[in-house]
């Protein structure tokens, strides 16, 4: 006759066991991700987005005055390893920067311990200039707002308007441009390579990625700089805005993240 406490033995074991080949399938997940990215691939790639997807709940994260200080110490904030553990809980990380080097930027989190469990995504991985927007591109921001719209979440997506499909420009040497999606990669409106129908988070100092962003819901972090002798007009008075510390934006997403399964929207 099996004892009880062997029966709960066994179903701790075999919990266990089925979190380390989760963990396992994450980590070659982010590693697949974050080779694809070193070498320059877009996330619009057809080969890479499907990996992309594969996220069940992603959660992107400025790099700079939100982990890391913008001076060239680049000093870490204190708050970004709690911060990025306590994510890593939530869902799937995505580090999103405007910086051009990859392998700088991977260095610096490999040095500080953040890299362990997040995608690093730098401009040209994420964001695709004008003259680079074809019939691919222009596919996916479709296909998007398609299903978002036929879902009937285009109000609370930021996408109502059906009228500007593909704006033409005179100033551009190629035509059609997503109005929705257009501007410059500090905006990081990137939320059509995700193809999730309800709205990613993302924590940035810069309200032009948090607020009205399509497709996203925007944490605003209060402005991190490690030498507050480089701060300039503009960096005082955002600094001085009363945004959240990284903790409290943590608790933020925790909830909005509850809030979706308790609707049934993830």
């Amino acid at each position: 006759m099996v004892c009880l406490c062997e029966i709960i033995l066994k179903n701790m074991s075999g919990e266990f066991s089925e979190t380390i080949a989760r963990e396992a399938e994450k980590a070659e997940w982010r590693n697949r991700l974050n080779s694809a990215f070193k070498e320059g691939r877009s996330i619009y790639d057809p080969e890479i987005i499907e990996t992309v997807r594969r996220a069940e709940f992603p959660i992107l994260v400025d790099y700079n005055n939100v982990l890391f200080g913008n001076n060239e110490n680049l000093g870490i904030n204190p708050e970004a390893k709690d911060f990025l553990a306590t994510l890593k809980q939530i869902g799937e990380i995505f580090v999103v920067t405007t910086a051009t080097n990859w392998e700088k930027i991977w260095k610096r989190l490999e040095d500080n311990g953040l890299n362990g469990s997040v995608v690093l995504l730098v401009i040209k991985n994420y964001f695709v200039p004008d003259e680079e927007k074809g019939k691919n591109y222009k596919k996916q921001i479709d296909a998007y707002i398609d299903k978002i719209h036929g879902l009937g979440l285009a109000e609370e997506f930021g996408l109502l308007d059906q009228t500007d499909r593909w704006a033409e420009y005179q100033t551009t040497p190629t035509k059609g441009q997503r109005l929705y999606f257009s501007g410059s990669a500090s905006r990081k409106r990137i939320a059509p390579a995700f193809g999730k129908t309800f709205r990613i988070p993302i924590v940035d100092d810069d309200t032009a990625a948090t607020v009205g962003n399509p497709g996203i819901i925007g944490f605003t972090a209060r402005y991190f700089e490690d030498d507050p002798r480089d701060f300039d007009l503009v960096a005082i008075e955002r600094s001085q805005a009363k945004y959240p510390p990284l903790s409290e934006i943590a608790k933020q997403i925790t909830e909005y993240k509850n809030s979706l399964q308790a609707t049934g929207k993830i």
